[in-house]
Formats: C-alpha cells, structure tokens, sequence
C-alpha cells in the first residue's frame, strides 16, 4: 500500500496583524477610559475696575487660624471646625449683610483652610473674603 502524503502547511499568525490589533486595543482603553478632574473651589470675583468697598467692622466676621490650625471667630477660639457652620448661620441670621473673612496663616495646613471654608459654604455665606497672613517676619506681606 502506498501511502499518500499531505503537504504540510505550516501554521504561522501573521505578525504583522498584531500590531494592528495593539494600536486598536490602544485607542479602544484610551478612548473609554475615564479620568477624574480635579474640581477647584469655585469662587466669583467682582469684575474688573470695581472699586474696593468700605464695610463697617460690624458686618464683618473674621476666622482666623493660626499656626497650630487653631481657629477663632473674632479672636475667640473655636473648640472644633464643625462648630462654625452654626457659628456663621448664627450670625448672618443676626445680619444678613455679613462677611465672612478668613484669614488664613502660612504655617497651618491647607486642610483646615479648606475645613473652614466648607463650613462657611454650608451656612450659605455668599459675601466670603479670603486672605493669607504674611510670613512671620515679614509684617508688610510684600
């Protein structure tokens, strides 16, 4: 008997296709892929050339925190950051025309800077004033 023989066909994945795939693969991740933004505080700032507006001392409340993120509402301290919400809420029930400055030192954290504000923001404070203190030694702050 004779025995017929197949020809061998060899197997082989074109290479070449594969870099095709890996550029599709590439573009599909990259193009379904979702990035988180950062969102920043959101602020208005009064348009340009306004002029600068005297307000009373009486219709201003300051927090301040030093470099130990102590805070304090008019130089009295604040036992915790959570107090102030009802703190401000207080007061702009007393005088709807308030504004909250807040006076932020260079040595506390950015954390409490931001602590305080959040609380200002719930006790929908729109009139806010931010300022950072200048360096110690440095009383001019230019």
């Amino acid at each position: 008997m004779h025995k017929v023989r197949r020809p061998v066909i060899e197997t082989e994945i074109p290479s070449v296709s594969m870099a095709d795939i890996a550029f599709l693969l590439l573009i599909f991740f990259i193009s379904t892929t979702v990035l988180g933004v950062e969102e920043g505080l959101t602020l208005f700032l009064p348009p340009k050339g306004t002029a600068a507006q005297q307000i009373s001392r009486s219709n201003v409340l300051i927090l301040r925190t030093d470099a130990q993120d102590h805070v304090y509402a008019d130089e009295a301290p604040v036992p915790a950051v959570e107090q102030l919400g009802d703190l401000v809420r207080a007061r702009l029930q007393q005088n709807p025309e308030l504004v909250v400055a807040i006076e932020n030192d260079p040595q506390s954290k950015y954390k409490t800077m931001i602590q305080v504000l959040d609380e200002v923001k719930e006790a929908r404070a729109t009139k806010i004033s931010i300022r950072a203190l200048p360096p110690p030694g440095n009383p001019g702050g230019g």
